[in-house]
């Protein structure tokens, strides 16, 4: 493979080959480097459910700190600081997976559903 090209006497370009030489000796181990400082600590996420009047506290200690929201009985709990949620999957949208996933999972399931229903499973 040429990387260089350059003209001959009769103008032609001509491509000059590379040049790469022996592989040479295997050099001597350098010194060792000096100890690096030492890292920070990890911390494991700690959850701990308390009761409480009507319902419990959820507490979440982490490298951030110390969250709680309270679940009261009876009621959805509202937790999107601390949980991320993903939508579900629809044919037209993804969320959980891609919509072409869930369409594919839905023919999957007709497909079988049919042959079931045919064959008087179902």
């Amino acid at each position: 493979m040429s990387v260089l090209k350059i003209k001959d006497a009769q103008g032609n370009w001509v491509g000059v080959p590379s040049i790469k030489g022996d592989k040479g000796d295997k050099g001597d181990t350098g010194a060792q480097g000096p100890k690096g400082d030492s890292g920070t600590a990890g911390i494991s996420p700690t959850v701990t459910i308390t009761p409480i009047t009507g319902g419990h506290r959820i507490t979440i200690t982490d490298k951030d700190g110390t969250k709680t929201a309270d679940v009261m009985d009876g009621t959805t709990p509202s937790l999107t600081n601390y949980v991320q949620f993903t939508d579900l999957a629809t044919t037209s949208r993804a969320g959980a997976m891609s919509a072409q996933d869930k369409s594919r999972l839905d023919d999957v399931y007709a497909d079988y559903s049919s042959a079931l229903t045919a064959l008087g499973v179902i």
